[in-house]
């Protein structure tokens, strides 16, 4: 079954903040993470379950899946997949507080 991909608003600012974040030092190298980023993405839809499960202690963000983006490993891409779509909800930082971030 193929599900149809959505991107939260907040996810999509994060790529964006990430981005501009990563240009700052190499803008060629934001342009790769663009391109990163996009394939894992891709790599999801193809294999929805291929993230590894978070669990934070918010309920409305149960079953919440996290997938590295490609050589930008301390970037995660985090995701819900429902019946008949995958949610992208953020891009963050491994490093960020991702349990106060989710919870």
């Amino acid at each position: 079954m193929s599900r149809e991909i959505t991107k939260k608003p907040q996810a999509e600012r994060d790529i964006e903040e990430c981005f501009v974040y990563i240009g700052e030092d190499n803008l060629d190298i934001a342009v790769h993470f663009l391109v990163a980023v996009e394939d894992g993405i891709e790599q999801i839809s193809r294999n929805p379950f291929i993230g590894s499960i978070r669990n934070f202690t918010n309920s409305q963000i149960k079953n919440l899946r996290m997938w590295s983006v490609r050589d930008f490993t301390d970037y995660q891409i985090f995701y819900k997949v429902e019946e008949e779509t995958i949610e992208i909800i953020r891009v963050l930082h491994g490093a960020r507080d991702l349990p106060n971030i989710f919870n």
